[in-house]
């Protein structure tokens, strides 16, 4: 649907066009892993400290609908769902960070909150992670997760627990 124009002059050099169209709607940048699961208008709060990690869930999230908020370490989550409790729907918390790991951000939100929605994100099996107070999670993403397995997580969590 694009088309392409060149401009040549001798000893000048040469001049292309390139001409694409637009993306007709915004479901064609919906990730095709995650077409056919449920997106939603929840507000969901991501505490990872990789960087990369949270910026792409928090694009799959947002273009699956939802309302995102952020942390990059435990101690700014925590702050985040003690101002915004209320309005937080779901947790998705990594368990491995600097400072304040997942585990003892976990303790606090519960003591705030005893039916905070959280889904943990580890590195480690579910086996080896949901014992003691970590079995009062939701929901659990081991890592490295594909995004259909995010979204479908996220919306388990969402329409399960109340």
């Amino acid at each position: 649907g694009g088309h392409i124009t060149i401009e040549s002059s001798v000893g000048k050099g040469t001049t292309f066009h390139i001409y694409l169209p637009k993306t007709h709607s915004e479901a064609q940048a919906i990730p095709e892993e995650i077409m056919g699961v449920a997106g939603g208008d929840e507000t969901v709060l991501i505490i990872e400290d990789e960087d990369i990690i949270l910026k792409l869930v928090r694009n799959i999230l947002e273009k699956s609908g939802y309302t995102v908020l952020t942390a990059e370490d435990g101690e700014k989550g925590l702050d985040i769902h003690k101002k915004k409790k209320d309005s937080i729907d779901l947790v998705i918390l990594d368990l491995t960070m600097p400072e304040m790991s997942g585990q003892m951000v976990f303790e606090k939100m519960l003591k705030i909150d005893p039916k905070v929605k959280v889904i943990i994100s580890s590195g480690h099996s579910e086996e080896e992670t949901r014992k003691g107070i970590l079995s009062l999670a939701k929901g659990y993403l081991e890592k490295p997760y594909k995004i259909r397995e995010l979204a479908q997580a996220v919306r388990a969590v969402l329409d399960t627990w109340d």
